[in-house]
C-alpha cells in the first residue's frame, strides 16, 4: 500500500503543503481543504508559526506531529515556490511591524 507524507509549513495565514512517498518529495499541493484544516488546527493550538506532518493511509489523514521549530528549508530548497521569501515577509512583519 502507497502511503502519502504531507509535510507542511505554515505562517500566519501562509501554508505550504508538500506531498512525499517513501522518502521521494513528489511536489506541492494546493488543496484548499488541506491548508484550511490545518490553518484552523492551528488557530485551535494558538501558533502561528511551525511544521505539522501528517499520513494520507486508507484515504485518511493521520497527524504525525507539530513541531514549533521544525526544518522547512529542505521543503522548498531551491525557492520554486517561493517559500523563503514568503517565510522572511512573515518574519521581518512579525518582529518588525509598521
Amino acid at each position: 500500500m502507497r502511503k502519502l507524507t504531507l509535510r507542511s509549513l505554515f505562517a500566519g495565514a501562509i501554508c505550504f503543503v508538500l506531498v512525499e512517498v517513501a522518502r521521494t518529495l513528489l511536489g506541492w499541493i494546493g488543496e484548499q481543504l488541506t491548508t484550511e484544516i490545518l490553518l484552523q488546527f492551528c488557530a485551535e493550538l494558538g501558533v502561528t508559526w511551525g511544521r505539522i506532518d501528517l499520513l494520507e493511509a486508507n484515504g485518511e489523514l493521520l497527524f504525525l506531529e507539530y513541531n514549533a521549530n521544525g526544518q522547512w528549508v529542505f521543503l522548498d530548497y531551491s525557492n520554486k515556490v517561493g517559500l523563503m521569501k514568503k517565510v522572511l515577509d512573515y518574519l521581518t512583519q512579525t518582529a518588525c511591524p509598521k
